[in-house]
């Protein structure tokens, strides 16, 4: 990541909305509105990191495994790392607080998780549920 780029941890709504009305992908919207619930019911077992204001991912601790709930870059910062930087940052979260898994579901997504390691386990309403499983030391 250059210098020019900076971290954030917290859930601030204005900003993820932001990136996700820019990401080209109405699903991206909803997963931050569900995440702004689930921050709103319970904010301690929330997770959400962006990169300035142009990627982001949103995710909740569940008992034994990391849910990623949303991921969403602006269109005019793909493929440029961005996902790949939050997701790796996502996994050594979830291996320093002794989870075993992390599970996603995505549809257009899909490639993105297998091609880092994600395994394929099911289906459920046209989306791919995915999970990796993450050795904790």
């Amino acid at each position: 990541m250059s210098e020019q780029l900076k971290l954030y941890k917290g859930f601030d709504y204005a900003a993820l909305k932001d990136i996700a009305k820019n990401a080209n992908n109405q699903q991206i919207i909803r997963d931050v509105e569900y995440g702004k619930l689930l921050n709103h019911v319970s904010p301690t077992n929330m997770y959400c990191e962006r990169i300035n204001d142009m990627a982001f991912i949103i995710g909740q601790v569940q008992k034994e495994r990391f849910r990623i709930i949303g991921m969403g870059t602006k269109e005019a910062h793909k493929r440029k790392g961005l996902a790949g930087y939050l997701l790796k940052r996502c996994i050594q979260f979830s291996k320093e607080r002794g989870l075993k898994k992390i599970a996603t579901r995505s549809k257009s997504g899909a490639d993105f998780y297998c091609k880092r390691g994600f395994d394929v386990v099911g289906m459920r309403g046209g989306d791919y549920l995915l999970e990796l499983s993450i050795e904790t030391k």
